[in-house]
């Protein structure tokens, strides 16, 4: 009999990963990367405002002294003369979360801590800093950063945070195709009337959900009796198509 870690080192050192497969992002969760992945750009590809509110040019911003609304900007595509707008000194521009600042402006004061009356733009008093709710070029992810390292296991955050980058395909391990091989004379079906020395085989079972639960579906079952040649015979023909073979039962002394 060996140890539970001997067992896990012959594992390790035995076995050989599944060659890497290219898969579209959308089916990737649950499998895990066959190499890292880099940003293909930067996120975001523009200066862009963190806030509803206004922009304007910081070093023409004076407390108590209004400013000229000249313009609106919504995330998205810019239509018309918005994509080339330039803010002048002294003027503000209406900006919602998302959207690509004007030229000319630095700052975004929110919303809520401004007034307007027609055209013009009165801020209330409160501490402003210089580039505040601006997010700048590659604040977020950076061109060639490492998103994911080479192993990382894909769950519906990991993907989505890839999708956000532009990302549409990566390279994968498959997942493998497992059989479970259960031996012994004592089982009985289940959902039968218990019989007088058989038990009801549950190892099979439980193999199934662990594997099931780290995304694991092409699982077989096969049961043979206490029976060298059965089982040998059995190993044989699952070999031939299964990147994984369990066996349960016979731990004893046999």
């Amino acid at each position: 009999m060996i140890s539970v870690d001997q067992a896990k080192h012959i594992i390790k050192t035995s076995c050989e990963p599944l060659r890497p497969v290219k898969s579209l992002l959308e089916s990737a969760s649950g499998h895990s990367l066959a190499a890292e992945v880099l940003a293909p750009f930067d996120i975001p590809g523009f200066v862009q405002s963190s806030m509803d509110g206004y922009a304007f040019a910081f070093e023409h911003y004076a407390a108590g002294v209004p400013m000229k609304i000249a313009g609106e900007r919504a995330a998205g595509p810019a239509a018309g003369d918005a994509r080339n707008l330039v803010l002048a000194p002294g003027e503000a521009c209406r900006i919602f979360t998302g959207a690509a600042l004007p030229g000319g402006a630095d700052t975004v004061v929110m919303q809520e801590k401004t007034t307007r009356q027609d055209d013009k733009l009165f801020i209330g008093e409160h501490e402003m800093v210089k580039g505040q709710f601006v997010r700048s070029i590659g604040a977020e992810i950076r061109h060639s950063k490492q998103l994911l390292p080479g192993g990382h296991f894909l769950n519906p955050p990991s993907v989505s945070y890839l999708a956000a980058t532009g990302i549409t395909e990566v390279s994968v391990y498959p997942l493998p195709i497992v059989s479970i091989i259960v031996t012994g004379n004592e089982f009985q079906p289940r959902g039968t009337e218990p019989e007088y020395g058989l038990v009801f085989e549950s190892n099979s079972l439980g193999l199934k959900a662990a594997l099931n639960a780290v995304g694991i579906r092409e699982v077989k079952t096969y049961y043979v009796k206490d029976s060298l040649k059965e089982t040998t015979d059995m190993l044989e023909a699952v070999l031939t198509e299964s990147d994984l073979v369990l066996l349960t039962g016979g731990v004893s002394v046999g």
